[in-house]
C-alpha cells in the first residue's frame, strides 16, 4: 500500500545515526556517511512508517553492507 510518511534511520556500531531520510520516494542509503564509504558490515536500521490508513508502524532490523 501507500506510505504517507516515513522516518528511516541507519546506525553504525556506536549507535550514531549515519543515514536518515523522511523521503518516501528515497532510493535508500548509498553506503556513505558525510561522503565517506562506511566499513563493510552489519548495520541496524529503524523505520517509523505511517500508512495511508493512518496506521503507524515501527520496524527495525539489520542490513549488511557489501561492495
Amino acid at each position: 500500500g501507500e506510505f504517507l510518511a516515513i522516518e528511516f534511520k541507519i546506525y553504525n556500531n556506536w549507535g550514531e545515526v549515519i543515514y536518515t531520510t523522511t523521503d518516501v520516494n528515497s532510493f535508500g542509503w548509498d553506503g556513505k556517511h558525510k561522503d565517506v564509504d562506511q566499513p563493510i558490515g552489519v548495520y541496524v536500521y529503524t523505520a517509523i512508517v505511517t500508512t495511508a490508513d493512518g496506521l503507524v508502524v515501527e520496524i527495525s532490523g539489520d542490513i549488511s553492507l557489501i561492495r
